[in-house]
């Protein structure tokens, strides 16, 4: 395999069987040898140092013997001083050797603020924005709600457990002196009338004809289809599922940023680690240097649409 130095290992496949590394003579033999032939002698290379493509498609992902050989990847990277990996077929990997970075824990504390870079670029105000976070059962809207900054002075929350958020009204209430809403409807007026809509749902597609003109739309916890919907349909809203961090001249995917979070700061790694959003104000605190600056949506840039008005 060769040294994996660095702690972050980048794992990819390829997108079609044809570039495979392999002798010539290799390809001349029927695919059932070809493809033992690659098992056994060379299942993956490396692309650039901490890189490594696995010899087969996104199908062959799924099939066991090509799963054997990603966990033997990820073993040796783990010995070899890995902490974290990187993937785009993430989900399709043994879960169990190392952790993955997707971005998903970084933009639920981030949220706020890539919505602010989003508003600011539309011509307008963060501060007088409203927001609305959409919950969707899981740990996301507990993290973004701890990690809200207290500029966002106008706040609603979409839920089918109202009752679960009342210690959240109490608490932003006596905290912040913030009234806020919690509602089971995107007809709402607070929903249709909101600046931002901080996604932590999954599958709701009617959302897209409630949104208001210029909103900006970002889904925490990669609802994939449904935003490239929203995307499509509405094309005066800004609708992302990831964000692009550092500066306009050197900006990098939120995964990597997160990635190398987890290496280097001990809080951020407890609360990646930590099964729901426990310690979120505390490792977004030790992060205040990171700042979005762009936006994802399907693994692509994504442009912010024109200022309105």
């Amino acid at each position: 395999m060769g040294g994996v130095s660095m702690e972050i290992i980048n794992i990819t496949c390829l997108r079609q069987k044809s570039q495979r590394h392999r002798p010539k003579w290799v390809g001349k033999l029927p695919e059932r040898l070809a493809e033992k032939w690659q098992l056994k002698y060379c299942p993956w290379v490396e692309t650039a140092e901490g890189s490594w493509c696995l010899q087969t498609d996104r199908d062959g992902c799924f099939l066991p013997a090509w799963r054997e050989k990603a966990r033997e990847l990820l073993e040796q990277a783990a010995k070899q001083g890995a902490k974290i990996a990187l993937s785009p077929m993430a989900a399709d990997l043994p879960q169990d050797i190392l952790p993955f970075a997707t971005g998903r824990k970084l933009y639920a504390i981030f949220g706020a603020e890539g919505a602010a870079t989003g508003l600011e670029a539309m011509g307008k105000r963060p501060e007088g924005a409203s927001f609305v976070v959409a919950d969707g059962g899981g740990w996301e809207t507990e993290a973004v709600l701890a990690a809200l900054p207290g500029w966002v002075n106008r706040l609603g929350i979409l839920t089918d457990r109202q009752p679960f958020f009342v210690s959240w009204q109490e608490r932003f209430l006596e905290e912040r002196g913030l009234v806020v809403e919690v509602f089971s409807s995107v007809g709402y007026g607070v929903f249709r009338e909101a600046d931002v809509v901080l996604s932590c749902a999954k599958g709701n597609g009617a959302i897209a004809y409630a949104l208001a003109e210029g909103t900006v739309f970002l889904d925490l916890v990669g609802n994939g289809t449904v935003t490239e919907s929203i995307a499509l349909r509405r094309p005066d809203v800004l609708a992302a599922d990831g964000f692009f961090f550092g500066t306009q001249k050197e900006m990098e995917a939120g995964a990597l940023t997160e990635a190398r979070a987890y290496c280097e700061n001990q809080m951020f790694r407890a609360y990646f680690n930590a099964l729901g959003a426990e310690k979120a104000a505390e490792a977004k605190a030790q992060l205040g240097q990171l700042c979005p600056v762009g936006f994802l949506l399907g693994g692509k840039r994504r442009k912010i649409p024109k200022k309105q008005g």
